[in-house]
């Protein structure tokens, strides 16, 4: 839930983000923008890194770091300072990701691997739902 709410947490605030800092729509945008861009290649670099690290500490630390990041961008007041939390937290997103996928395949007994992949995406699914409540929420 905390990557996911992270990744989509900008979206329903934009229109703040705009007044707060005197932002044009565009750079409000960049706020989702720039966690995203990371979501197409970084699990591909993290795969590699999954095959010589324990899942188990790089999923805690990067979830610690993420965590850390949003406490971070919740006392920031820069839209500089705001914008790069938001791109170290795009590069974490996706190492948790990958090594959510990666603990399910290693932790899951062989003839459960499919359900437990099933309810993985029926998770993050449900965080997508959560989102799309909370801009309409927000609206």
């Amino acid at each position: 839930m905390l990557t996911l709410c992270s990744l989509y947490a900008a979206q329903p605030i934009q229109p703040l983000f705009e007044k707060e800092f005197f932002l044009s729509r565009f750079e409000a945008v960049m706020f989702t923008t720039v966690i995203m861009l990371p979501l197409g290649f970084a699990p591909v670099f993290y795969g590699y890194i999954l095959e010589t690290f324990s899942t188990k500490r790089f999923l805690r630390n990067a979830v610690l770091l993420l965590g850390l990041l949003e406490l971070l961008f919740a006392w920031s007041n820069e839209y500089v300072l705001l914008m790069s939390i938001r791109a170290l937290q795009g590069l974490l997103i996706p190492a948790i990701l990958t090594s959510l996928m990666s603990y399910i395949g290693f932790m899951a007994p062989k003839e459960r691997v499919q359900q437990s992949m099933g309810y993985y995406i029926g998770a993050t699914i449900l965080g997508g739902f959560f989102r799309a409540l909370t801009l309409w929420y927000h609206q």
